[in-house]
């Protein structure tokens, strides 16, 4: 008994620390836990155990928006004699899973942002063979499920003073590199009259929102795996290479 009670302060102060640090790397949380587990010989021996970081409504850049963020460690190891003082130096690389959701609500909040809709205004696209000045308005994906997304969009023409809906559905796939997402099989809304050129601006913008390198932190690198279309979230999983903890700011 009384090792436990010795044990638990050491976890929960370098958890604390952990999630001091790791807070100071995002925009907002809304919550945010560390579960570190080690027993006392171990953090002496410079290891702990595993690391687990569980976070909801995390705001990383750009207003970009988590619903879900969780990362998992194996074992890890630790600088002992900074951790006598509360800090956590990483000895050695590591690997850690990693799961994102983002969900449609999330990512309608970033295609609504000052940053999003400034990158949509004032573009450039080629209809028939002519360049055509266009502002994007606004968007708004959906997910309905069975692996697609639905964008629907207003773009305004300032030449002629035309506002024109537009809409595609398409499927994400993960791209060859492993860090973004690719929109796949785009079905254009042809009853509404849109060109393919008009929505590559779009397209764009979905896959640099959707790119998991968004949600890095110091020291982290994110690799993507897979990625799944649900309905009303995309759940997006991965590894991360661990290679040193976030400092408090």
């Amino acid at each position: 008994m009384t090792q436990q009670r010795n044990e638990k302060p050491t976890q929960n102060t370098l958890g604390k620390i952990a999630e001091v640090a790791l807070r100071s790397q995002m925009d907002e949380v809304e919550e945010l836990n560390v579960d570190l587990q080690a027993h006392p010989l171990q953090l002496v021996q410079g290891e702990v155990e595993s690391v687990a970081i569980a976070g909801e409504g995390i705001v990383v850049q750009n207003d970009l928006r988590a619903s879900k963020l969780d990362l998992q460690t194996n074992k890890v190891a630790i600088d002992p004699l900074k951790a006598v003082f509360g800090e956590i130096v990483i000895t050695q690389p590591t690997q850690a899973t990693a799961e994102i959701v983002l969900t449609d609500s999330d990512i309608n909040r970033a295609f609504s942002s000052e940053y999003v809709l400034n990158k949509l205004q004032g573009l450039t696209v080629s209809l028939e063979g002519k360049p055509v000045a266009l502002d994007v308005k606004k968007a708004n994906l959906t997910l309905p499920g069975g692996g697609k997304i639905v964008l629907d969009s207003e773009i305004f023409f300032p030449e002629t003073g035309e506002l024109r809906s537009i809409a595609f559905s398409a499927i994400p796939t993960v791209a060859c590199d492993g860090r973004k997402v690719e929109l796949k099989e785009i079905c254009i809304d042809e009853s509404i009259g849109t060109s393919q050129d008009l929505i590559l601006p779009l397209i764009q913008e979905m896959q640099d929102l959707l790119n998991f390198q968004n949600f890095d932190l110091q020291g982290m690198t994110l690799q993507l795996d897979s990625i799944r279309a649900d309905l009303g979230k995309f759940i997006m999983k991965g590894h991360a290479l661990i290679e040193e903890f976030p400092e408090s700011n």
